[in-house]
């Protein structure tokens, strides 16, 4: 069982003589954020925040990892209140410079009027921090071989290295384009079963 990207590290030195464990550390953190940035994976609902009237912005806390490890809101799938999915432009997802470090804002005039009575769901997409090394298990399990085939492209392709590798490269390459389409059609399929069943279907 992974816990962290530095469990990845058997898996890959062997394939790549001469290669730094430091360089090979640096780039799997961009591997990751790479791979999860483009097949926008690793999503979590943050379920039931309370709404103030008139109160435009609301945090965004993911909830994992600690502060300083604390993964990239890279956008807002969708929010609802009480159920109802909110127009996306009626609201934008902006940067914070304290943690956390994103907030959901209202634009003017779609601020909600009521109290605290309703509730908001808000479905988010996240990435690795480009400071830190976590995932959470589920994730860094389940798409290892999408982490550690971005990774093995990226390496094998740089010229002028000992572990620069044509043939291997190609390899990774294939690897990683099967990899991301499979989890960019997971993720496909099941918002287009939660929609079917959003509707009253269930064909499963």
């Amino acid at each position: 069982m992974l816990t962290t990207l530095d469990d990845l590290l058997p898996y890959v030195e062997p394939e790549l003589p001469g290669a730094p464990v430091n360089f090979i550390r640096l780039q799997l953190k961009s591997a990751a954020r790479r791979f999860f940035d483009e097949t926008e994976a690793w999503q979590t609902e943050l379920k039931d925040l309370d709404l103030i009237a008139d109160q435009a912005s609301y945090d965004l806390d993911p909830g994992i990892l600690n502060i300083t490890t604390q993964p990239e809101v890279r956008r807002i799938v969708w929010v609802t209140i009480d159920g109802l999915q909110v127009p996306a432009c009626d609201y934008n997802l902006e940067p914070k410079s304290v943690a956390p470090f994103f907030q959901l804002t209202f634009v003017e005039g779609k601020v909600p009027k009521f109290g605290n009575n309703e509730a908001m769901d808000v479905r988010l997409v996240l990435v690795p921090s480009a400071l830190g090394e976590e995932l959470p298990e589920y994730e860094l399990n389940k798409y290892m071989e999408g982490i550690r085939s971005t990774l093995m492209y990226a390496m094998t392709s740089m010229t002028n290295t000992k572990w620069f590798s044509p043939s291997q490269s190609e390899k990774y390459r294939r690897l990683q384009h099967k990899e991301f389409n499979s989890a960019k059609r997971e993720k496909l399929t099941n918002f287009k079963l939660q929609a079917v069943r959003s509707k009253g279907y269930d064909w499963i």
